[in-house]
């Protein structure tokens, strides 16, 4: 459901309270103005949120073409009611109470919108227009009431005042009169109102004044440093071109220094490879040398053993040969007869 198919955008709920359609409730139930018709909101996947019937069926079937007022027309009466006041002329009538669809009994004949006072009297009657406008019956029958009658055009928004609340054309004076005193003393309103507010702007524009000022000194005293901040900036600019070539060299010695980190640790692998097969290469000599100081241990061992084994042979042979010497001697003292 489009915009323009959204005909009907106010419903009554149950204590008379003017509802608009986008804060109406699902499931809660409202009324077609003062009607008995009950309504209810939809608000489905493809359609956007309108009133329906609860008794099914379209809610456009209540317009024109059922034999009732037009949309527009129902929505105008019930904005008015809603919003709580109507302007004529710049003239904004705030009434206490406001009534829709109200019958006269005298003149047999229902009226759009009546406004009543805080005392319960009708303050105006407004009628609303968008097909039909008053005929001069309607109006001859509304003068009867001796109440301001006001026909609100909702086509351009314009108001006419049908009717006054008095009849003869003096007294009808005396209220054009009262109108006039009420503008008059809204416009005396307005003007002291823009008296207040011309002092307001003189002192501000006082403020804006007096801040120019100020900020014009210190643009002159921005301008009176701005030569010494030129020459501040191209000294600046010097050193960042120096610091740029300073900032180039030791990125340079940077990289220089890496490579050469670099070639140092491939140089120390290789170092730490040698010197790794150097410390193995010794711990097999020193273990070969330890393996042949043991051995020339047990050969002087031997050496020791072989000495004493010769000296043994050598005490054995001088024994043998004096026990030979004594047989000898023995031999010879037997054979001499001794």
């Amino acid at each position: 459901m489009t915009t323009n198919s959204l005909k009907y955008k106010y419903a009554l709920d149950k204590f008379g309270n003017v509802i608009s359609i986008s804060e109406a409730k699902k499931g809660n139930t409202y009324f077609f103005g003062k009607t008995d018709i009950e309504l209810i909101v939809k608000d489905g996947g493809t359609n956007r949120k309108h009133f329906s019937l609860k008794s099914g069926g379209s809610i456009n079937s209540l317009g024109v073409g059922g034999g009732g007022e037009s949309p527009e027309h129902y929505n105008a009466k019930l904005e008015i009611k809603k919003q709580g006041f109507f302007y004529w002329d710049n003239l904004k009538i705030k009434p206490h109470r406001i009534e829709v669809e109200y019958y006269f009994k005298g003149i047999i004949k229902e009226s759009d919108v009546v406004f009543f006072d805080e005392n319960d009297n009708i303050m105006c009657i407004i009628e609303v227009y968008f097909t039909n406008k008053k005929t001069e019956k309607d109006i001859k029958k509304f003068n009867e009431l001796n109440i301001p009658v006001y026909e609100y055009n909702i086509n351009n928004g314009e108001t006419e005042l049908l009717c006054w609340s008095v009849s003869s054309e003096n007294d009808r004076i005396a209220e054009e009169k009262k109108l006039e005193l009420w503008y008059e003393e809204t416009i005396r309103t307005k003007l002291g109102s823009t008296e207040q507010s011309t002092i307001r702007t003189r002192k501000e524009i006082g403020r804006v004044r007096e801040d120019i000022r100020k900020q014009t000194l210190k643009l002159e005293e921005i301008e009176g440093r701005r030569g010494t901040i030129k020459d501040e900036k191209g000294r600046i600019e010097i050193d960042i071109r120096k610091s740029s070539e300073r900032s180039r060299k030791i990125r340079e010695e940077s990289d220089s220094i890496t490579k050469g980190i670099s070639r140092d640790r491939e140089r120390e692998s290789d170092l730490r490879g040698k010197i790794e097969w150097t410390e193995k290469e010794i711990k097999d000599t020193e273990k070969q040398s330890e393996e042949s100081e043991s051995v020339k241990i047990r050969f002087r061992n031997v050496e020791s053993e072989i000495e004493e084994v010769r000296r043994k042979i050598t005490t054995v042979r001088g024994n043998i040969s004096w026990q030979n010497n004594r047989s000898q001697q023995a031999r010879t003292i037997l054979k001499r007869g001794y």
